[in-house]
């Protein structure tokens, strides 16, 4: 039996208690890290193995189309760091 690839795609907030559905994208959300934990858990325990974090800031200011272009640090490193 082959093996089946499993990946879930994450958006992450720089506001760690968020929780914000996306508009754009239906049953899609937006996570800050104390909430990760929560929405992630039950996939993991059903044999999720790969999850593909995209970093969303919200505190930065955009410009245009664009945001700050001076990142210290977005929000998918601070996840990866915690």
């Amino acid at each position: 039996m082959a093996a089946q690839s499993q990946h879930c795609l994450t958006f992450c907030s720089d506001e760690a208690d968020l929780v914000e559905e996306i508009g754009s994208l239906p049953e899609q959300r937006r996570y800050g890290v104390n909430r990760l934990e929560e929405a992630l858990g039950p996939l993991v325990a059903k044999g999720l193995k790969t999850v593909l974090l995209f970093g969303v800031p919200a505190k930065l200011p955009k410009v245009g189309h664009f945001f700050h272009e001076h990142v210290i640090q977005p929000s998918t490193l601070g996840i990866m760091c915690s």
